[in-house]
């Protein structure tokens, strides 16, 4: 008997092998085969201009959600539920810009360039911290506090990126 990395009891065989990394053998069959080249079909212009843009129409249908869902997250604080149409829109044209710069910038002739969700969390608690913050002065205009929110948030997304560009060299 033996203990898997889990601690778990498992039962081999004895005469069965198992096969490791290190093994000279392989449990697998594999038959060799001819690999012949196919001949690539050639395709005007114009058809890759249609397909090009039926695939950012679709993209542009799948993350339009994703974004509003996006503007949701960041922005839950209820302060924020009377400016959601802006913010809504703003954080669109983040993602646009986001995507337009990251596939024309890539080096992968396929790149969509999504925006991720990794960061959500932070940008949420950063938003709620300001208005926490600059809620509490009664003098202080609530555009002041989404204005000084956004410029934050903005300017602390600039930094990262400027971060991980400078990681990346």
């Amino acid at each position: 008997m033996a203990t898997n990395s889990m601690g778990s009891v498992c039962n081999t065989p004895r005469d069965h092998t198992r096969a490791t990394r290190f093994s000279s053998h392989s449990l697998i069959a594999v038959e060799s085969s001819a690999v012949y080249p196919v001949d690539a079909v050639e395709t005007s212009a114009s058809e890759n201009a249609v397909k090009s843009v039926m695939y950012g129409l679709i993209n542009a249908i799948l993350v339009i959600p994703v974004f509003m869902s996006f503007t949701a997250i960041i922005f839950s604080d209820p302060f924020f539920q009377p400016y959601m149409p802006a913010l809504v829109k703003l954080v669109g044209f983040s993602c646009a810009v986001h995507q337009t710069i990251f596939t024309l910038k890539s080096s992968l002739p396929f790149a969509i360039g999504q925006v991720q969700d990794a960061g959500l969390i932070f940008l949420s608690a950063m938003s709620s911290s300001i208005v926490t913050i600059l809620t509490a002065d009664k003098d202080l205009p609530p555009n002041a506090v989404i204005a000084t929110t956004l410029v934050t948030l903005s300017s602390a997304t600039m930094l990262m990126g400027l971060a991980l560009i400078l990681t990346g060299h």
